[in-house]
């Protein structure tokens, strides 16, 4: 099972350890991580995504049985939506 939450905050440092002859090196990194859930995760498995992540909004529902030629007006009117562009 995987489980999204927020309130958390995370910052990767890395670091390189070079040979003497500086031809070979070691990387080691760590992760610290600053829980502001209010919740604690006793031996949870993490996965970090970087970046801004797009999270998908749920859309209200609309009560057809209430106002049906309301809601059938709305929905003839709305605009589709415009595909995204990419470069």
């Amino acid at each position: 099972m995987a489980y999204r939450t927020t309130g958390f905050n995370w910052a990767a440092d890395y670091s390189i350890v070079l040979n003497n002859d500086e031809t070979k090196g070691d990387i080691g990194g760590w992760v610290t991580i600053d829980n502001n859930s209010g919740k604690k995760y006793v031996n949870a498995k993490l996965k970090l995504i970087a970046g801004d992540v797009n999270v998908v909004q749920p859309q209200p529902q609309v009560m057809y049985e209430a106002m049906p030629m309301m809601a059938m007006a709305m929905m003839d009117s709305a605009p589709a939506p415009a595909p995204p562009s990419f470069s």
